[in-house]
């Protein structure tokens, strides 16, 4: 049987401080994947959260989430006590990113404060010197300067490299540690749960966002390789134009790269951030792949995504620079949304396998790309992703004439309960051409629009479904394994 895995970000972990980490449950889920005989566990992007909690818009491209640090890690480590950590219990079945925002970085001040740099944490950070400094400094900034994005800080320090800033680096030294022991933290937390699981044959997939945050270390470090104005005030933004998920389109508000200027040096940002991605996982998902063939580009004034233009992206060129300077690479391309020759071409010239989604499938064209019976092979199947509703969420909200059409294509009686036909999706995928087929936990569980995880173009509610405290994996485990034909 081909390759399989399951979608379940860090964020919606067993954890009993109120977000998954690095920690018991990780390691729980670990053993559940290998029990239920599965490859991959593919995780959402793991860099620090901004505005909004979307693991998409990071403060930087290259760290990782300090929330994602467990505390009990850290009290083996001797770095807290036990009744230090105790108060941090937070039994809600879902994450509260202002608690944690308010509470969080005090237990992890603590732990610092009794941290002792060692051979390991100055290598980690000497292997990180081409970003780990700015982050640090950026971070520190914003501690001391919350409101807004970085063009809110002090003049004098607007300019990452003036000898203000420098003064300023000097002054902070111990906060800017703080900032860089976070990150050696994660790394070794990771670096050992990523361990674990490549030992019992368990890769990871990790999911590369396409752009950066404006309010991140990588634009104030850096800013020539964005669409900035010369006040450094974003001049154009990133989005998609109106698809299945919003009539108005997606305003993702995102600087758009100057390939103009990146091409110059090679691609020396993209290769950088593509090996730091490859440290952290064996395979990586990159989202939105089609804004490298032609990117949708929107005036920063606009207040909808549909006044927008296409402009032609680096392509293959991209592509060959990364692997001349890193070798062969595990990818997949999301390709979802409006796609163009440029993309297939795209496509083609890497040779990397594209998605295809079941929940996309069932509009009545017996040729629609997402049928099961259409796929070619190079393709990863998914019931859906984070961005879409649970099975049971999108098969409530279909019509009679919808649901008879899915149960005529499943060969199923078209007076199927719910659970069945989400069973008999989820094997129709598991039994596809598909090279690998990942489905997300929520429908091996059957949930419902309590389990939705993201709802695209919608504020709040989103990004904190997570599993409660005292889940059992086990009781899914006979389940996934009938469902896989074992």
């Amino acid at each position: 049987m081909k390759e399989k895995g399951i979608l379940l970000h860090i964020s919606s972990l067993p954890c009993p401080y109120g977000i998954g980490s690095f920690g018991k449950g990780a390691y729980e889920f670990v053993d559940f994947l290998v029990k239920t005989h599965q490859n991959y566990w593919q995780v959402l992007p793991l860099g620090p959260t901004s505005y909004g909690d979307s693991p998409y818009q990071s403060f930087c491209a290259f760290a990782g989430n300090p929330y994602f640090i467990d505390l009990d890690i850290l009290v083996e480590k001797g770095l807290l006590l036990p009744s230090e950590v105790e108060i941090y219990r937070h039994d809600d079945n879902f994450v509260d990113y202002e608690w944690l925002y308010k509470t969080r970085y005090i237990i992890l001040r603590k732990a610092f404060s009794r941290f002792k740099k060692n051979d390991n944490y100055k290598s980690f950070i000497e292997k990180s010197s081409d970003w780990i400094n700015d982050y640090a400094l950026f971070m520190t900034l914003k501690n001391k300067y919350p409101i807004g994005n970085f063009l809110n800080f002090p003049k004098e320090y607007q300019n990452r490299y003036s000898l203000e800033t420098t003064k300023f680096m000097e002054d902070n030294e111990e906060e800017l540690d703080f900032w860089r022991f976070l990150q050696f933290e994660f790394d070794e937390e990771w670096k050992k749960l990523k361990n674990y699981a490549n030992k019992w044959g368990i890769k990871i997939i990790g999911d590369m966002p396409i752009y950066v945050a404006y309010d991140s270390s990588d634009v104030y470090s850096d800013p020539k390789n964005w669409k900035l104005n010369k006040d450094l005030t974003m001049k154009k933004v990133a989005g998609v134009p109106p698809d299945y998920f919003s009539k108005n389109g997606q305003l993702w508000g995102n600087p758009v790269y100057r390939y103009d200027v990146m091409k110059k040096d090679h691609y020396s940002w993209w290769i950088r951030r593509f090996k730091k991605a490859f440290e952290l996982y064996d395979v990586i998902r990159i989202d939105h792949f089609r804004g490298f063939a032609s990117f949708y580009q929107v005036d920063s004034h606009e207040k909808t995504a549909i006044n927008g233009k296409w402009i032609k992206g680096p392509r293959y060129p991209l592509f060959k620079a990364i692997h001349k300077a890193l070798g062969d690479l595990n990818i997949i391309a999301e390709d979802l949304g409006f796609i163009t020759p440029d993309v297939t071409k795209l496509l083609e010239d890497t040779g990397y396998p594209n998605m295809k989604v079941l929940e996309f499938a069932f509009d009545g064209d017996i040729n629609n790309d997402h049928l099961p019976i259409n796929y070619n092979g190079n393709l990863v199947c998914y019931t859906g992703t984070h961005d879409n509703p649970p099975l049971k969420e999108w098969l409530l909200k279909q019509n009679k004439k919808d649901i008879n059409y899915i149960c005529d294509y499943l060969k199923i009686d078209k007076d199927s309960n719910i659970d069945i036909i989400i069973d008999e999706l989820i094997k129709s995928a598991l039994f596809s051409n598909a090279k690998m087929t990942i489905i997300p936990i929520q429908d091996y569980m059957h949930l419902g629009e309590e389990g939705r995880f993201n709802q695209p173009s919608i504020l709040g509610g989103n990004w904190v479904w997570r599993l409660p405290n005292d889940f059992k994996f086990e009781e899914l485990i006979d389940k996934i394994n009938e469902l896989n034909g074992r």
